[in-house]
């Protein structure tokens, strides 16, 4: 059953229409496939439930057995209904945080854009396309391997420039031309894994509507007083998004537990031709006694967390995010030593650390297989190793929200890769624009977590 709802999804006081569950349906390229789908998820996970892929992925040879899901192109589908209440909105659109990966997008039968990054949050306006009552979208998506292979031909004619490497090694049984598109180079095989290169929506999808503006994103700073270390400053940017070219004047509220920073402030929000816009408010910290974040294991091994809530109130329509927030500085020494070369080491509140840890792969190759539960016992056991650091390798993706949140609670550093793993990589306009999104929308999601260290 769909139902309009008041939905906080970690972001913020908006009308928000999920579009997640059981209701989709998953359609093979000449229709002779069609079976349940589950959203947020995959076609592996959909083709397996319907017993239509009857065995277990990872026996045998199934990763080649079954590549022939990967070459075709899936149409995921469904119906859902709209309230009428919703299409008042001034601001009425489709948010979906993840898509795996190259599809055209429909509403009704209007194609509403386009993708082909896994790691981008997409958000389109719907309002016009939209009705009352029961309305359809569809994703039709292209195969991984295909469309790779043909970008890598497009390029090779055009530039006359190979990128390299081409393919993995043959006792991989991979597919090729994974710098050519921005999803998981993992899905293509490793030498760790087998190949699964997937199709579906990975991440939440749904329709928001608002009058005014929305809170997307906070990142924060927090810098201690030189003269006095238990006093901090604390440097909130909250990014926000509304119709293109607006002035709208709204109330900003900030807590940190339950501490009032900002009470009240008024401030007028200029939006971008993008309908996007900065606001940022420096805030010192005199009166609430913190308690520094550290590393597992350093120092007073202390992990605080507190919770930092921004809201606005624009004509009593309030959008708000929470976040869970450490205080702590981190430095990377590289000073010279004799005969040549750089020392290499972190400092964390000016405390040197020795980095012990490893390294961090997809814990499985399809994300929707990857529990709560699984990601805790990792990580606790990581801790329990007195680890203090792991680096997430750029060959996967960018990892959950709960995994940072647990690195937070446990203390363990994250070295951070882009995900640019062992490959030369296309550099044309195109491209880069599209890692240009690719950058904003990770760094602006995951930046405010105390334990992230580096990117690299």
């Amino acid at each position: 059953m769909v139902c309009l709802l008041l939905c906080f999804v970690g972001l913020s006081f908006a009308d928000y229409l999920s579009l997640d569950g059981n209701e989709w349906i998953a359609t093979s390229f000449n229709k002779s496939i069609k079976v349940g789908a589950k959203v947020p998820g995959s076609i592996y996970s959909d083709l397996r439930r319907a017993q239509v892929l009857k065995q277990d992925l990872l026996y045998e040879k199934n990763d080649v057995k079954y590549r022939w899901v990967a070459y075709d192109n899936w149409t995921y589908e469904r119906t859902f209904a709209v309230d009428s209440k919703l299409l008042d909105k001034k601001n009425v659109n489709l948010l979906a945080n993840g898509i795996d990966t190259v599809s055209s997008v429909y509403v009704n039968d209007q194609l509403i854009g386009k993708t082909d990054n896994q790691y981008i949050r997409y958000v389109w306006d719907v309002k016009k396309v939209l009705k009352s009552g029961q309305n359809l979208i569809r994703l039709a998506f292209q195969s991984a391997p295909l469309y790779a292979k043909q970008q890598s031909e497009d390029f090779l004619q055009k530039y006359n420039y190979k990128v390299i490497p081409d393919c993995p090694g043959p006792q991989q049984f991979g597919e090729c031309h994974a710098p050519f598109i921005r999803k998981m180079p993992a899905s293509f095989s490793w030498d760790w894994g087998p190949a699964f290169p997937t199709q579906g929506i990975w991440k939440p999808i749904g329709i928001e509507a608002f009058d005014s503006l929305e809170i997307r994103d906070i990142t924060i700073e927090t810098i201690p007083d030189p003269k006095n270390a238990s006093q901090w400053t604390l440097t909130v940017n909250t990014f926000v998004e509304s119709a293109p070219n607006q002035q709208i004047d709204g109330i900003f509220d900030i807590k940190l537990d339950n501490n009032v920073l900002i009470n009240k402030q008024k401030q007028t929000v200029k939006t971008d031709g993008q309908g996007k816009a900065k606001v940022v408010f420096v805030i010192p910290i005199r009166d609430i006694q913190i308690i520094t974040w550290y590393p597992n294991g350093v120092s007073d091994n202390t992990q605080k967390l507190y919770q930092l809530n921004v809201q606005i109130d624009v004509n009593k329509e309030v959008s708000t995010q929470t976040k869970k927030i450490g205080f702590r500085t981190i430095k990377l020494i590289q000073n010279p030593v004799k005969p040549e070369g750089l020392t290499f080491f972190f400092e964390v509140n000016s405390q040197p650390f020795y980095a012990k840890g490893s390294n961090w792969v997809p814990t499985n190759v399809l994300m929707e297989d990857i529990t709560p539960e699984y990601l805790r016992h990792l990580l606790g056991s990581a801790k329990r190793a007195n680890m203090n650091m792991m680096r997430v390798w750029g060959g996967g993706v960018y990892e959950s929200d709960l995994f940072y949140e647990l690195a937070d609670e446990y203390g363990i550093m994250i070295w951070q890769d882009f995900m640019f793993a062992c490959s030369l990589y296309p550099a044309h306009n195109e491209f880069l624009d599209s890692v240009k999104n690719e950058v904003i929308t990770q760094v602006r999601r995951i930046q405010h977590h105390p334990s992230l260290a580096i990117w690299t």
